[in-house]
């Protein structure tokens, strides 16, 4: 079961600062949560905190177990992983405003009477995450800059944010940046092996030929540029790049692939508290099924007597030559390869410009949220 320990700083208590919101925000997300008063917190010690911590029965650490630490409680955060049991490996610690000395502080003086070890403590946390601000009272940055060495941790600098303290700013009642790096760090790893595919495979579509040719000539609007897609109606690059193209596009649509459209999208909806970054997605996933379901396409495509409708035309050059079952569908492919793929190419140009557009928005919100250092 995932469970998250906050420790907070000298002199204070689980109601202070940002702390119970924490708490109630990771309850949501389904995390069993533990912010103890640590004893005689006037005076901060680390075995003092320790033995505390361990006699109580009804917590127990394991590989989903995450601890957040806030100034000294950052430090004592890593006095306890370094005395957590040989065989036990927490998931991620968060360490805020942490420093590696007394501060010539008489009551942080009992944190260091022990050395931190930290060779130790790397072997009993898969992940450390760094907060700072670069204009913190008490910690000069090459305090967490020492610790972030030490540790191989990942660093996160904010800009004039003091010491994350509501003493200072009234708005760290909340500390909404933590969370969103907390829960970020709540994909599984198949699903992060999904999500690195997927923009690999969209860095991929978006240097594809066909794409390189057209540069210049069409903008986008989903990949977070300003404008809109225009409809290419002309001087369109060489069919075989067109179908490559589509080709590349091909495994976004099909359901059984890890880096499907939908899927995804199902993905970072359900896992996001972010109200802007779910807006974002239902934005691109309406604008991809307007394309899918043929709504830019105001020219049709006759094959003998027949017109194709153009959600038709769009599925046979999706499923191109592997995937069709149908004998007539089959035999309406081979007619538009060998006799009018240039005609096609122009219809459909712009559905799959738009498809590709989407595709790629999607990737960069998974940069910008989910995959960013």
């Amino acid at each position: 079961m995932k469970n998250a320990l906050i420790l907070h700083g000298t002199d204070a208590d689980h109601k202070a600062n940002w702390f119970e919101w924490l708490g109630k925000e990771l309850e949501k997300e389904g995390y069993k949560v533990w912010i103890p008063d640590l004893p005689h917190s006037e005076k901060s010690n680390i075995e003092r905190y320790n033995k505390f911590i361990f006699a109580n029965k009804n917590w127990e650490f394991n590989d989903e177990s995450i601890i957040i630490g806030h100034s000294s409680g950052a430090v004592a955060t890593l006095g306890l992983l370094q005395a957590l049991p040989k065989d036990i490996i927490v998931k991620h610690a968060y360490l805020v405003a942490v420093f590696i000395n007394d501060l010539n502080w008489d009551s942080l003086t009992e944190l260091f009477e022990k050395p931190l070890d930290y060779s130790l403590i790397k072997k009993h946390t898969q992940r450390f995450t760094l907060f700072h601000s670069d204009n913190d009272p008490y910690c000069p940055m090459f305090h967490a800059e020492t610790v972030q060495k030490a540790l191989n941790a990942e660093l996160i600098i904010k800009k004039k944010q003091g010491h994350f303290s509501a003493s200072e700013n009234p708005e760290y009642v909340k500390f909404p940046a933590l969370l969103k790096i907390i829960t970020k760090d709540d994909f599984t790893q198949q699903e992060l092996s999904h999500l690195n595919l997927y923009v690999r495979k969209a860095d991929e579509l978006l240097n594809s030929k066909f794409i390189q040719l057209l540069e210049g000539k069409i903008t986008y609007k989903m990949k977070g540029e300003k404008g809109k897609p225009i409809t290419i109606s002309n001087n369109l690059p060489d069919s075989d790049y067109f179908l490559t193209f589509v080709t590349r596009i091909r495994p976004f649509l099909l359901n059984d692939e890890p880096i499907y459209f939908d899927a995804i999208c199902k993905l970072l909806k359900g896992k996001s508290n972010d109200d802007s970054l779910k807006n974002k997605v239902i934005e691109i996933k309406r604008y991809c099924n307007e394309a899918l379901e043929g709504k830019l396409i105001n020219m049709g495509y006759k094959y003998g007597e027949k017109e194709m409708p153009p959600k038709d035309l769009i599925e046979l050059f999706l499923y191109g030559d592997t995937f069709h079952l149908n004998a007539d569908k089959v035999k309406i492919w081979e007619n538009i390869k060998n006799y009018s793929l240039g005609v096609t190419e122009i219809i459909l140009a712009d559905t799959f410009i738009h498809l590709a557009d989407g595709i790629i928005g999607i990737s960069n919100l998974i940069k910008e949220n989910i995959l960013k250092s």
